[in-house]
């Protein structure tokens, strides 16, 4: 946290405290000479200016957690997006907060997903091994024939009976989930993703529980899948946790992104 953003919550913080005082009548009135706020508004009046504090607060906030961030043709939307996510986290409008939230999340990804080719990558190389497994002659961690098909991996056809003949070529869809699992593989991973380990699944459901969140308010209320309504059973009822499960995924994501970009 900055200097300027310390001083305006001290600020903040001194106003509310003083305001509701009863001895400190003379610093209201003050405040509302100063400020031309006259009765009976000024009591909203007053709480305009403690909202304007709150948003300069928010605005610094946005701005330091992308003051490193290496996209710079990205950093304009992604703080206004922020700005935005945080103002709804204060109202508790999750849903909205969410779409805001993945807006961040999405713009990088799709950002990323063009940048580096990533489509021609997996699609030249989809049937080379995605994970990593103890052993060979060194006995260190290698990649292993055995393990799924790169392709299979990004499209989530891991049952072979299932998808026998699967293979990506100019006529299949790739989805945003595809393109999320394509950029975490690549650029969250750096390809390095170690059979049986659950750290790959647990970041990308919670990504896609993000995703099934704004498609919520996109979409509406109709045509929801079964799988969709597993996920907001479970999240629309703790949404109080939910704030900081994603805000947590937000913070990763961006940091080891922004660390593996060369």
């Amino acid at each position: 946290m900055n200097e300027k953003t310390k001083n305006l919550q001290n600020l903040l913080k001194l106003v509310k405290e003083l305001s509701s005082r009863d001895d400190m009548e003379w610093f209201k009135n003050d405040l509302k000479n100063h400020f031309k706020i006259s009765e009976p508004n000024g009591l909203s009046k007053i709480e305009d200016i403690y909202e304007y504090c709150i948003k300069k607060i928010i605005e610094q906030q946005a701005k330091q957690f992308y003051s490193n961030f290496k996209i710079d043709e990205l950093k304009l939307e992604l703080i206004e997006d922020f700005i935005r996510m945080e103002q709804f986290k204060r109202e508790d409008r999750f849903e909205e907060f969410c779409v805001s939230m993945h807006q961040q999340i999405e713009n990088i990804t799709l950002y990323l997903f063009e940048k580096f080719k990533l489509k021609k990558i997996i699609e030249e190389l989809q049937d080379v091994s995605s994970l990593l497994k103890y052993g060979g002659e060194k006995g260190k961690f290698v990649y292993n024939d055995s393990s799924i098909a790169l392709g299979r991996f990004i499209f989530m056809k891991f049952n072979i009976e299932k998808y026998p003949n699967f293979k990506i070529d100019n006529t299949t869809k790739w989805y945003y989930n595809n393109k999320l699992r394509a950029v975490l593989y690549y650029l969250y991973f750096d390809q390095k993703i170690i059979f049986n380990s659950n750290s790959y699944d647990n970041l990308y459901n919670l990504g896609n529980n993000l995703y099934l969140m704004r498609n919520k308010v996109h979409r509406g209320p109709n045509n929801i899948t079964e799988r969709q309504k597993i996920v907001y059973d479970k999240i629309i009822p703790n949404h109080n946790k939910y704030y900081f499960k994603f805000l947590g995924f937000l913070e990763d994501f961006v940091s080891k992104i922004n660390e593996n970009l060369k």
